[in-house]
């Protein structure tokens, strides 16, 4: 059983909370990009950036579904950070639009990511060759404010930094935030299966080092789990592991130290890695997603993030 919610969030992520404890739920990842007029095609085979507009119609047509939580990542027209907080940014647009539209037969999710803004391409800032954590989380807290000044259910923090979920918790109630909720982004290792995503929201890197400097070691379980159970102590509603098909050990081990949804991201490598092998005739494509969202299921997994949602659900209705 989960710990009592409270009723400090949401309506529609308490809900999903609650529903979370009861049966899997899922989140569809969407893109929405800054200056485009329509949709066009992703570095994601068949996923789309959309302009806010056709975003509107997109939820739409999965609510027709029954897919009802999404977790926006946005690109915007330029580099820089300030560009992911600033007055109007297309984050909060969308969220707006979303809202204004549907309601709260939406649950919605915003990614609180520098790496689609930077310049580096990393995932915090940068100075003099170091992590500035300083900076980073001030940096996270503007985003994070400005997506629950618009009407956001749940921030999502992955700057991957320790205190991450300590800090925004923090200055999300200090703002008069207490109804948003956090995702955290726990255990996030540094994986080669994010490719397709960086190469879609203009993030590979240009500067030092590799994200290993903030991401996880992939072989290292004890830090996995003491950031799982760190993030829920301070104050995560949802924690997760990403990747989720070559962290299922992980999965496993959460389910045992946590009290709250574990989320699992299948993430754009591993997403393209069945398409491609369904292109090219070697797996049946419903089949492999089906036997790949049991394994997340069974490996204990609350709440599964997939480009593959809305395709599983809507095969499984036709």
């Amino acid at each position: 059983m989960f710990k009592n919610f409270n009723g400090l969030r949401t309506a529609s992520a308490t809900k999903f909370l609650l529903e979370s404890a009861q049966k899997t739920k899922f989140i569809y990842p969407v893109f929405v990009q800054e200056g485009i007029a329509k949709k066009k095609k992703a570095k994601l085979p068949g996923i789309y950036n959309y302009p806010v507009k056709e975003l509107l119609k997109e939820v739409e047509s999965c609510l027709r579904l029954g897919l009802n939580s999404f977790l926006v990542f946005g690109i915007a027209a330029k580099k820089g950070v300030e560009e992911a907080y600033k007055d109007g940014n297309i984050v909060s647009e969308s969220i707006k639009s979303i809202k204004k539209e549907f309601g709260d037969a939406v649950t919605l999710f915003a990614d609180v990511g520098l790496s689609p803004y930077t310049l580096d391409g990393h995932s915090v800032i940068v100075k003099n060759g170091q992590v500035n954590v300083k900076k980073t989380l001030e940096t996270a807290s503007k985003i994070a404010r400005s997506y629950a000044e618009s009407g956001i259910d749940f921030i999502a923090p992955c700057t991957s930094l320790r205190n991450q979920v300590w800090y925004l918790r923090k200055f999300l109630d200090a703002h008069g935030f207490k109804n948003t909720g956090i995702m955290a982004y726990s255990a996030k290792f540094a994986s080669s299966f994010y490719g397709p995503y960086h190469k879609n929201v203009n993030s590979a890197l240009s500067s030092f080092g590799g994200r290993e400097l903030y991401h996880i070691n992939s072989q290292d379980t004890n830090q996995a789990i003491s950031q799982l159970v760190k993030d829920e102590k301070d104050g995560a509603d949802i924690v997760m592991v990403k990747p989720a098909l070559a962290y299922l050990d992980i999965i496993q081990k959460a389910k045992e130290a946590v009290n709250v949804p574990i989320a699992v991201y299948n993430v754009s490598g591993e997403y393209c890695m069945l398409k491609a092998a369904a292109r090219l005739g070697w797996v049946d494509e419903f089949l492999g997603m089906k036997e790949i969202f049991t394994a997340f299921k069974r490996s204990g997994a609350n709440i599964i993030i997939s480009y593959s949602a809305k395709k599983l659900i809507a095969s499984t209705k036709s």
